[in-house]
């Protein structure tokens, strides 16, 4: 379940709002990082968010936003781990359980450009 999660036809999004399921992958990207030095040219690919809450306002451009990961490896190219993340000194949210996939690099550029 996600908290706080709101769902907004395009034109009515604020442009200069980071909207939640940016947040989302930003948090899966920055779970995968944590563990990606051991797998060389490898991005990491959401696969699958568990217990979200958004407890703050928005991310409005301009502000800072960081993600305090703890993560750890979770087979040969898994990672799971959990996130809270602040902007401008705030939480915004927190996540309790993500997971990410290690993909090499080569075979996300041939996923990209198969259609």
């Amino acid at each position: 379940s996600i908290k706080g999660l709101r769902v907004r036809p395009e034109e009515e999004s604020d442009k200069n709002t980071l909207r939640e399921d940016q947040v989302i992958e930003g948090v899966a990207q920055a779970v995968g990082i944590t563990q990606a030095n051991d797998v060389e040219n490898s991005m990491p690919l959401l696969v699958r968010v568990g217990r979200t809450r958004f407890v703050a306002g928005g991310i409005k451009g301009g502000e800072g936003i960081a993600y305090h990961t703890n993560s750890k490896k979770n087979g040969k190219r898994g990672v799971k781990g959990s996130v809270t993340v602040y902007s401008e000194g705030r939480i915004i949210g927190a996540i309790s359980d993500i997971e990410a996939v290690l993909v090499p690099e080569k075979v996300v550029s041939r996923l990209l450009t198969s259609s």
